[in-house]
C-alpha cells in the first residue's frame, strides 16, 4: 500500500506507475491523479501542491491547507494589482512566465495563513518583494505620480 501524494488517499502499488527514480520504485501520485494531472482537470490543485511545496522546502511555516489554496486559485483568475489574466497551466518546461500565478504573503510573514495570502502575478509578486500590500500600492503611486 501506498498513499498518493496529490490525493492523499492509501491506494495498492498497481494503481501507482512504475518510476525507478523514486526509492520505492513507483510514481509519487496515482494513475488516476496523474491522468487529471495531464489532462489539465485539476490544474488548480496542481498548481496549489506545488506552491505549498516550495514553500515549505524554502522554510516557511505553512498553517493554511491544499483545499484553501486550490479554492483560493480557482475564485482567482486575475492579478490584483495589475489586471492580468493569470495562467495556471505549467509553462515550457516548468518555466515561470511573467502571468504565471504567485503565491503572495500580503503582510510577509514567515507564515503562510488563509487571511495573509493572496495570489497575484509573477511579476507583481516580484516587483512587491518584501513590501506590504499597503507600502506596495504606495510604491505603485510615487512611480505613476513621475510620470
Amino acid at each position: 500500500m501506498k498513499r498518493c501524494s496529490c490525493c492523499k488517499e492509501l491506494k495498492f502499488e498497481t494503481e501507482f506507475y512504475k518510476n525507478k527514480g523514486k526509492k520505492d520504485g513507483l510514481a509519487n501520485d496515482c494513475k488516476k491523479c496523474h491522468k487529471q494531472y495531464k489532462q489539465g482537470t485539476n490544474i488548480f490543485r496542481v498548481w496549489a501542491q506545488q506552491t505549498l511545496n516550495n514553500h515549505k522546502r524554502r522554510g516557511y511555516i505553512i498553517n493554511v491547507n491544499i483545499n484553501d489554496i486550490q479554492l483560493l486559485a480557482f475564485n482567482t483568475k486575475i492579478c490584483k494589482y495589475c489586471g492580468i489574466e493569470l495562467n495556471y497551466n505549467v509553462g515550457s518546461k516548468g518555466k515561470t512566465q511573467f502571468n504565471s500565478p504567485s503565491l503572495d504573503r500580503i503582510n510577509n510573514e514567515n507564515e503562510l495563513n488563509k487571511n495573509n495570502v493572496q495570489i497575484i502575478c509573477y511579476n507583481c509578486n516580484a516587483t512587491k518583494r518584501s513590501r506590504t500590500h499597503n507600502d506596495f500600492v504606495k510604491y505603485c503611486n510615487m512611480i505613476s505620480d513621475k510620470f
